[in-house]
């Protein structure tokens, strides 16, 4: 049980580290796991010792001593798990600007699991026997991984989602260049130029648009069989190649608007 739930704190820090050093805001659940994290530490120092002193000397004190510990550790967990799920939540809402946030399926998702972990505190803490212990963390262990899916998905949600909002300001700016081009005298060498130009950045614009297309679509037809890993690489794969092409038009329109003036 031990090493199952430690794996878990750890990946569950450094996961939304990677992703806090992304997105700004939202910290205060973040703020939680981490104080979670080092209660868990303490607490792990504390059921080493029991576990010692129990398999030295199995006696009833020290295997109840040794229950207790184990399910403070599961309880621990739990608040982590808690504060990561919320973590992802608050990152979609801020992310996505979803105002009725329960008809998004990931938000839905994340509160049943939300809710089923606040249920089991009761549950943990009528636990009898290191069996049962033993059951509740391997329970805990598919409702961890279940919230690692979700924050995956959501992880690549975030970034389509700002992937898109940079792509609809970049053809509000070439439909301003375009109208601006319109404007001018159609026979000045500059501007047949520039109109060509554009004509290129609207291609490089379209082909953007296909790689974020497609990013979407994977995201949206993923099965619960997928490696949700392989999915939020793959879908942030497709972004960048989108990404640099918006440097590409960006880099293009400037020079137009620059040579216009």
């Amino acid at each position: 049980m031990k090493k199952v739930l430690l794996a878990m704190m750890v990946f569950l820090v450094l996961f939304v580290g990677r992703v806090m050093a992304q997105e700004q805001g939202s910290d205060e659940s973040y703020q939680d796991l981490l104080k979670n994290y080092r209660t868990y530490q303490a607490l792990l120092e504390v059921f080493n010792t029991q576990k010692s002193q129990y398999l030295t000397y199995q006696t009833v004190e020290s295997q109840a001593e040794l229950l207790s510990s184990s399910k403070n550790l599961i309880l621990t967990q739990i608040d982590s798990l808690t504060a990561y799920a919320t973590f992802v939540k608050s990152l979609l809402a801020e992310a996505t600007k979803v105002l009725n946030y329960k008809e998004n399926y990931l938000y839905v998702m994340l509160d049943e699991q939300i809710a089923y972990l606040e249920s089991g505190k009761n549950k943990v803490l009528d636990l009898s026997s290191f069996t049962a212990v033993n059951e509740e963390a391997s329970d805990l262990q598919s409702h961890y991984q279940k919230i690692s899916n979700f924050g995956y998905q959501s992880k690549a949600s975030i970034e389509l989602a700002g992937a898109s909002k940079i792509l609809a300001n970049i053809k509000i700016e070439t439909d301003k260049i375009k109208n601006l081009l319109e404007q001018r005298n159609s026979d000045e060498a500059r501007v047949l130029a520039a109109k060509e130009k554009v004509s290129g950045l609207e291609k490089e614009i379209r082909e953007a648009e296909d790689l974020l297309n497609q990013a979407s679509n994977n995201l949206k037809n993923f099965t619960k069989d997928q490696n949700y890993v392989n999915l939020s690489q793959e879908i942030r794969r497709l972004i960048d190649q989108a990404v640099e092409k918006f440097s590409l038009i960006v880099a293009g329109e400037k020079d137009i608007v620059f040579s216009l003036k």
